[in-house]
């Protein structure tokens, strides 16, 4: 347990890392919650340090919005240099006075993009794979389930080693993003309905998302100049050694652990 046994231990949600956007007004938050509810701090601040660990917004009041610390970065200090720089290893500070009368500060990671990704599908793409699934979907919110497994995708990729914001081909995540979209569908279909076909749906799709990340290849931008670094070099998710596992003799790197899997190491 975080804090201590006779204090109440609260959920915060940082899915992953906010990436802010160069040169325009960026609106951050910290949801808190307990028990399925959002809980509502009384009073909020934040400070926001860059890579090099100056302060690019001093310690100031957050403002609470819908029950959550909520806090706009102006355009103005995500200029991209001197202290805000372009990348990751921003940090975001959060104090909170909770309903139990606590103060507690939270830690959020955050990057400097010049232009971060979006998913690359959409609900019709859905529909134009089963054109009956907004008849079938019953309380199923589909909108809810591309956010949901869009948030997978990102974490499953930042957990390889790789940075999210320097991909420039992000419409090659759509097919994993939708095969995944597909299975937690069905899953929670079956779980509506029991019927096992809805679960071999979910089953099928779930192979078919995992093989599709294995074919991933992106193009990437390093130095942050908002152009692809090499048109004729793809990349692929690096997939970090476990213990006990022959690795495979084709290197694949990583911008964080530099070669990760194959020909050689780097730690």
């Amino acid at each position: 347990m975080a804090g201590t046994n006779a204090e109440t231990l609260y959920s915060v949600r940082t899915s992953y890392p906010d990436v802010m956007q160069i040169g325009r007004d960026c609106t951050i938050s910290l949801p808190v919650s307990r028990d399925g509810a959002t809980v509502t701090p009384s009073a909020a601040t934040i400070a926001l340090y860059g890579p090099g660990g100056a302060a690019v917004v001093a310690t100031t009041a957050a403002t609470i919005t819908g029950g959550v610390a909520t806090f706009t970065v102006a355009a103005a200090l995500l200029t991209g240099e001197g202290d805000a720089v372009l990348g990751e290893g921003w940090q975001e500070v959060w104090t909170l006075t909770l309903p139990d009368s606590t103060v507690r500060t939270y830690d959020r990671e955050a990057a400097l993009a010049r232009r971060p990704i979006a998913p690359a599908l959409v609900v019709d793409d859905l529909i134009d794979q089963y054109s009956q699934i907004t008849a079938i979907k019953g309380t199923i919110n589909l909108q809810t389930v591309v956010d949901a497994t869009w948030g997978v995708i990102v974490r499953r990729w930042i957990k390889s080693g790789n940075l999210t914001y320097i991909i420039k081909s992000p419409y090659v995540l759509s097919d994993c993003h939708r095969e995944l979209c597909l299975a937690r569908f069905f899953r929670e279909l079956y779980q509506l309905r029991n019927s096992d076909n809805y679960l071999q749906l979910a089953q099928a799709h779930q192979r078919e998302y995992e093989r599709q990340w294995g074919e991933i290849n992106v193009t990437t931008d390093y130095d942050h100049d908002g152009k692809v670094d090499d048109t004729e070099r793809r990349e692929r998710p690096a997939l970090l050694i476990q213990p006990n596992v022959m690795p495979s003799p084709m290197p694949i790197s990583s911008p964080r652990f530099g070669l990760v899997r194959g020909g050689g190491w780097k730690w």
